[in-house]
């Protein structure tokens, strides 16, 4: 698997030098336009191991500002799509494509990742072993990334609930006509 080079938040903005531009072109007198970019990164959600590179952060035990704080600092009003998936499946999709060798060792893998969260857990807050990049680099799996209760529970510390339109793959799956028209409607498009 080839190392990616980490992307700052100059490198970030660069990826919508496209949509800035045709959003400028098309801009009315008035301010209008009717485009809408996106960024569509799991990470932003769930990842939340890069808390100690964050500035505010420097020198703490815990995190104070994380990547939902950021976000409100850079957008004004947002819309959130999130799409949940079962967090087993996740798992072991993630698991394979990371090289994962068979369902047994996925098993193996599995279970010793879950005493190690819950050792963790015995003295440290669940927040503070799944943000953890010492555990994470234990880990034989990225098990921590399943947990979407804990994560949405950071992002509507800073976000009303209306900003998040939250959406399931298995309901996707069944009706993906349903769910893009459910889409269609959050974001006020015809």
């Amino acid at each position: 698997m080839r190392a990616q080079t980490p992307c700052n938040f100059s490198c970030f903005q660069q990826k919508f030098d496209t949509a800035a531009l045709r959003i400028k072109h098309t801009t009315t007198d008035t301010g209008y336009h009717n485009m809408i970019t996106g960024d569509a990164s799991p990470s932003d959600f769930s990842d939340f191991r890069g808390w100690p590179k964050i500035p505010q952060n420097a020198g703490l035990e815990k995190p104070v500002v994380m990547t939902p704080h950021l976000m409100r600092r850079v957008y004004t009003d947002p819309k959130f799509i999130v799409l949940f998936r079962n967090p087993t499946n996740r798992l072991y999709s993630d698991y394979i494509m990371r090289a994962g060798r068979s369902a047994e060792d996925f098993h193996e893998a599995v279970t010793r990742d879950i005493q190690t969260e819950e050792t963790c857990m015995k003295n440290h807050t669940v927040e503070q072993c799944l943000y953890s990049l010492d555990i994470a680099r234990t880990l034989r799996t990225r098990i921590f990334l399943g947990c979407y209760s804990v994560y949405m529970r950071e992002w509507l510390k800073v976000f009303p609930r209306e900003q998040f339109l939250i959406l399931r793959t298995e309901d996707h799956d069944q009706d993906p006509k349903a769910r893009l028209r459910k889409v269609y409607n959050y974001l006020k498009l015809n």
